[in-house]
């Protein structure tokens, strides 16, 4: 579990990527949760929450697809 690694010094941070609030609070029940990634671009919005829930939490946030990603159909 990353959490045992963090405790052995063999990780320094631990982050989650495409998880929720809820998930990623869950998480931190565990253990402290350092970063979050997000999808985020000018095109899709949709996790200025979960960027306002890590800021009140003073959890980092590294977005991701900031150009933004359209599947081929």
């Amino acid at each position: 579990m990353t959490a045992d690694l963090e405790a052995e010094g063999k990780v320094r941070a631990i982050g989650l990527s495409n998880h929720s609030p809820e998930q990623v609070a869950v998480a931190r029940r565990i253990a402290p949760v350092d970063a979050v990634q997000p999808p985020l671009s000018l095109l899709n919005r949709s996790a200025e929450p979960e960027i306002d829930w890590a800021a009140d939490r003073g959890t980092g946030v590294i977005p991701y697809q900031p150009l933004h990603f359209v599947a081929a159909q």
